[in-house]
């Protein structure tokens, strides 16, 4: 979701079409050949990566450069090869994946056709979240920089799941489990084919170096130093000081902080981000229709994107941005109609201006985590609008929402940073994976046999105005007739950076650097 999401208006073409072709090199996020590149890239975030491990936590190698997806997501929409020269389906269960020539992994080791297939079986095998998406998956080499990948129903969106960080990424099974389940030894085994190698991994931050047998040429830093500062403000601080080029997820307020600053800067890119709402659907009263939709018309989403995120934030209209083919719009601010709906499902408003029925308050809690730094402020907005629809909102700041997926139910309303779009566009595979009666992600309790339907049958079709028909009847669905979902706003992706990095751009898609990273 963005300002502007797509420069095409078949944005989400790559993630559903048949055939993806070659022909788009790995973009930088700062280019220009005049800036310093003596000395690493020093760069804070605030999650704290565990381990290597591809299985666990994958989703960090692509981010920070020490590794590579077969296809590389766009903040466009589209997916685009990065170590495949092509991706075509060559029948409904068949993908033929050509890998580009002279590509290594930083041991040495070929990243060949024998290697990919390696990698992606290994997924298949220890990754739960893929059998229900990509069900009977297998992978072969077919020559020596060809795989095919076969499945036992058609997957039409397959190119983009092979640009979704978590699903196939590509490393060196042979290295990996010489490891044998150690974390620690994963570090410095030149597992990956990125530009930088990890040299160090601690609880306080990582060091990579420059990969000099890089197949794209060479990188341009000598490496790359991740700090991890959970405390968003110490980011910002920690480039003000100089101690850091480049500090992740900074708190929107910092915007204006720096604003005449000439040490810091406030950056911004595209967005598809949300954050959104889950409800679960499991515990009363969000087991209500009614009381779902009057939530999603109690919000006022121009103030929440431009008062209280200070226009660093765009209008959310619906699940999708409207730039999409098949966006919907059908998520509004109407406190009229959100009094009625109340009103009519029994939720009366008292002396004190707060609803209950037969006694019972309409008060939800309501789940945040203090990771990104924008959820808390976005979460006291919240319950400041729900309260003028006589809404009550307890608000829980939690250090790991992820209890959300494990049986944790003291909850009716969860904010999370990130939409339904998806880090690669691979729209289908989000809409299983969170909105169906056996998504790995599904914390709300969606059990709703038309959406399972209508997510099934998107799956399986390839041509491109049946997807698009499916995808607008999912999202009537979703985020009107049964209001599972409210998208808050569309937060554009940010960063503060020093002077020296003042045109790096932020990564909508998270790839926070590639081999041409530099001021």
């Amino acid at each position: 979701m963005s300002r502007r999401v797509g420069r095409r208006a078949l944005a989400v073409a790559a993630a559903l079409a048949v055939t993806v072709l070659s022909g788009c090199a790995v973009e930088g996020q700062a280019t220009d050949p005049a800036g310093e590149t003596d000395r690493p890239l020093r760069i804070a975030t605030t999650w704290a990566i565990g381990s290597l491990d591809p299985i666990t936590e994958a989703y960090w190698a692509p981010e920070f450069g020490y590794g590579e997806l077969l296809m590389r997501p766009t903040a466009d929409g589209v997916v685009e090869p990065w170590l495949l020269e092509s991706a075509e389906a060559v029948t409904p269960t068949e993908w033929e994946l050509v890998l580009r020539d002279g590509v290594t992994f930083q041991n040495g080791s070929p990243c060949d056709a024998d290697a990919v297939a390696a990698a992606i079986n290994h997924q298949l095998a220890n990754n739960p979240v893929l059998p229900p998406i990509v069900p009977g998956a297998t992978a072969a080499a077919t020559g020596p920089d060809t795989v095919v990948l076969t499945t036992s129903t058609p997957v039409s969106f397959l190119p983009a799941l092979l640009a979704q960080e978590d699903m196939f990424p590509i490393y060196d099974v042979a290295a990996y489990e010489s490891a044998a389940g150690d974390p620690q030894a994963l570090v410095g085994l030149g597992m990956h084919t990125g530009p930088y190698r990890v040299t160090e991994l601690t609880s306080s931050g990582m060091v990579l170096e420059r990969y000099d047998d890089y197949w794209q040429g060479e990188p341009a830093l000598p490496g790359v130093e991740v700090s991890f500062i959970s405390d968003a403000q110490a980011r910002v601080l920690a480039v003000q000081s100089g101690e850091v080029d480049v500090a992740l997820y900074p708190p929107t307020e910092s915007a204006g902080t720096l604003e005449n600053s000439s040490a810091a800067h406030f950056v911004t890119g595209d967005g598809t981000l949300g954050p959104r709402l889950i409800l679960n659907v499991q515990r009363s009263p969000m087991d209500e229709p009614a009381v779902r939709q009057a939530l999603s018309a109690a919000i006022d989403y121009e103030e929440m994107a431009n008062t209280v995120m200070n226009g660093f934030h765009d209008v959310a209209e619906g699940m999708y941005p409207m730039q999409l083919p098949y966006a919907v719009s059908n998520q509004a601010y109407d406190p009229d109609r959100a009094g009625q709906l109340l009103d009519q499902a029994g939720w009366v408003v008292g002396a004190d201006g707060m609803r209950a029925r037969d006694g019972v308050p309409l008060q939800l809690t309501l789940y945040t985590y203090r990771a990104d730094p924008d959820l808390p402020a976005i979460a006291v907005a919240l319950r400041s609008q729900l309260e003028e629809s006589g809404i009550g909102i307890q608000i829980e700041e939690l250090d790991d929402i992820s209890s959300i997926y494990d049986g944790d139910t003291g909850w009716h309303i969860a904010l999370f940073r990130t939409g339904y779009y998806g880090t690669s566009g691979a729209v289908v595979g989000v809409i299983h994976d969170y909105l169906t009666s056996d998504g790995s992600r599904n914390a709300g309790g969606i059990a709703d046999p038309e959406l399972d339907a209508l997510a099934d049958q998107l799956a399986l079709a390839f041509d491109e105005e049946e997807q698009y028909d499916l995808l607008r009847q999912i999202q009537d669905i979703v985020m009107a007739r049964q209001a599972y979902a409210i998208v808050v706003s569309v937060k554009r992706a940010s960063a503060v950076v020093s002077d020296t990095w003042r045109d790096y751009e932020p990564s909508a898609v998270y790839l926070h650097l590639d081999w041409r990273t530099q001021p």
